[in-house]
């Protein structure tokens, strides 16, 4: 009997097999080694990420709601959609100016850690 003419099993096949149905129990260690999990979260990662999204999206969408409501009987007009969007903007831009100026402190504190850089003293 060829390799060719040979029942189902692992040996009539060049490539790593799935489940091989002459050796019952191995279905799920072979599905492990279908594909590298190493990079995968566990579930308690998982569920802090969904939390944390959620906790973003239910932000952002009480901020849309405050800022759009119609204060009609208040005299006063809701914001537009242009208006969160660049109150957004100036909001990411704000982040964005204290992020580079903690980099720099920690630039400047690197650079006249390694002696690249004159320090006076007074």
């Amino acid at each position: 009997m060829t390799k060719y003419q040979s029942s189902i099993g692992s040996e009539f096949y060049t490539q790593k097999v799935v489940a091989d149905p002459k050796t019952p129990g191995v279905a799920k260690e072979s599905r492990e080694n279908m594909h590298d999990t190493s990079h995968a979260g566990s579930m308690d990662d998982i569920d802090a990420h969904y939390r944390q999204y959620r906790r973003c999206v239910d932000a952002f969408e009480e901020i849309i709601s405050e800022s759009t409501e119609p204060y009609d009987i208040l005299s006063e007009k809701r914001l537009t959609g242009e208006d969160v969007h660049k109150a957004f903007m100036e909001a990411i831009k704000a982040q964005q100016a204290w992020h580079q100026a903690e980099l720099n402190v920690l630039n400047d504190l690197r650079a006249l850690s390694t002696g690249n850089r004159e320090v006076y003293l007074d």
